[in-house]
């Protein structure tokens, strides 16, 4: 009897430790725009971005517009809606060069875990496409030197997984 009882504790202490790490474990979903999923009205997004501390730049009744950093880069991110509803984005680096793309970049590949397609015209225009696993996100990183941008795109793919 001792020994079931034993047991039966054993097995509750293996639950309740297991249920308390389940429920820590932090899950990312990487679909959406700077951490907000496709569809998030302006409204939810002005609100906790405010929250949040952001500077506000600009906004319409079509894009949000806000100062921050990403990876120590200066930028913009701007939020853009279509019918009030969160359908893309877009990172506005800065930092127009090389360095600064090849480490954004770098970012990019590891917080998605995603394959690359590279495309390279000459040393002043780069762009490189990801269609991260898991995700309804289309997302192009260009930079073109000679025109001064430095843009992350992210695109909503409908149906896209």
């Amino acid at each position: 009897m001792k020994s079931l009882f034993l047991s039966f504790a054993l097995l509750a202490l293996f639950a309740m430790a297991f249920s308390q790490a389940a429920s820590t474990k932090v899950n990312y979903d990487l679909s959406g725009f700077s951490g907000y999923g496709w569809g998030t009205s302006i409204e939810f997004v002005t609100s906790t971005m405010e929250e949040d501390g952001y500077e506000m730049l600009t906004a319409t009744r079509e894009a949000l517009w806000y100062r921050a950093r990403i990876d120590e880069r200066r930028l913009q991110i701007v939020y853009l809606f279509n019918g009030g509803l969160l359908s893309g984005g877009m990172w506005v680096f800065e930092d127009v060069d090389q360095k600064s793309f090849w480490k954004i970049s770098d970012y990019l590949r590891k917080a998605y875990s995603s394959k690359t397609t590279l495309k390279i015209r000459g040393d002043k225009w780069i762009e490189t496409e990801m269609r991260p696993a898991g995700t309804n996100a289309l997302i192009i990183h260009h930079l073109d030197v000679d025109a001064g941008r430095h843009v992350v795109n992210y695109y909503h793919r409908s149906g896209a997984d």
